[in-house]
């Protein structure tokens, strides 16, 4: 079945899976700003790996209400601008559209089926998920999870740096939309990209949390790639604890051994640089919030000490501050 599928967010994870779909077949469009759309309508969207380079030519625009309503919109772009293209991702959707979130963090969705007061969240989260509750919907949202190395090298070229390991994990919000999550990976599904449908998506979050945290907040401090801060002995301790607290953190929720052992991960891991770290590098606004944020606020609602998380969200929140690119108000000055 061709399906009509709109990337909103065509950089570096979402730039591959555009290159894919419409490798595949797909009737694929996506939604890009600045020079990265210029170069895609000139001269198409190029994804490169393990040596070979892919070239498809997407209807690209930086207005989605320009675009027909689409079968899924996949939403890949970073958790801070959520809350302003809630509009965007609206105008794509009819009354069967499912809307696929493939992001970092823990997604506002999953927040919001979280039996908790609204208050409990900081001010930043709370607008996310008030606003994409409104205009987008549990009811008609798919969760994503990527496990790919990707960076754009230029502008209308995506670079993947681990052709051997680019999985994709997806599972339904909601049960009105598991007929278009099963389409969508077997949309995705090839020799090049392996996608999977989880029964068990939750757990899924913490598990990729826990690293995304630990990864993500000590190297965007420190400028070290993944594998090295693993690695690092001066380090242990740190990424020990944090690692600990997101685990704990999960289980009050009763997300429980979703932790592999750091040795195993240090193995599977590779060495590239953090989401965040290269949000940091780039002077774009970081998906702090949800990763660290959105630990410490659960963590403080079931009462779950997470005092090493607190201090990297600290840390980070006020580097962002310095280099002007925080992506909410300081808390304290909101």
């Amino acid at each position: 079945m061709t399906m009509k599928i709109c990337v909103y967010g065509a950089g570096a994870i979402g730039g591959h899976l555009a290159v894919r779909l419409a490798e595949a077949g797909h009737d694929v469009s996506v939604v890009a700003r600045g020079p990265h759309l210029a170069a895609i309508r000139e001269a198409g969207l190029s994804l490169q790996s393990d040596g070979k380079t892919v070239t498809v030519h997407p209807q690209a625009t930086d207005d989605p209400s320009s675009l027909p309503t689409q079968d899924i919109v996949l939403v890949t772009v970073k958790t801070p601008a959520l809350m302003g293209i809630a509009d965007g991702i609206a105008a794509l959707c009819g009354p069967e559209t499912a809307v696929a979130f493939c992001v970092n963090g823990l997604p506002w969705w999953y927040l919001a089926s979280l039996d908790v007061p609204q208050d409990a969240w900081s001010p930043a989260i709370a607008a996310m998920i008030g606003a994409l509750t409104e205009k987008v919907g549990i009811s008609r949202t798919i969760g994503g999870i990527a496990f790919s190395a990707n960076h754009v090298e230029a502008p209308g070229l995506i670079m993947n740096s681990s052709p051997t390991a680019n999985r994709f994990v997806f599972g339904e919000a909601d049960e009105r939309v598991r007929p278009l999550c099963a389409a969508l990976v077997e949309a995705l599904s090839s020799d090049t990209l392996d996608a999977v449908h989880s029964e068990t998506f939750e757990r899924e979050i913490w598990k990729k949390l826990s690293l995304n945290c630990v990864t993500g907040g000590i190297g965007a401090l420190t400028g070290m790639t993944s594998r090295n801060l693993l690695i690092f002995p001066p380090l242990a301790d740190l990424t020990r604890d944090a690692w600990l607290e997101v685990g704990a953190v999960a289980a009050a929720f009763g997300m429980t051994d979703i932790l592999a052992p750091l040795k195993e991960t240090v193995a599977r891991v590779g060495n590239h640089k953090s989401s965040m770290l290269q949000d940091f590098e780039l002077r774009r606004k970081p998906e702090i919030e949800t990763l660290l944020g959105g630990v410490s606020d659960l963590g403080r609602l079931k009462g779950v000490p997470v005092p090493t998380i607190d201090t990297l969200l600290a840390l980070t929140r006020a580097r962002a501050e310095t280099l002007g690119i925080a992506p909410f108000p300081n808390p304290a000055q909101s």
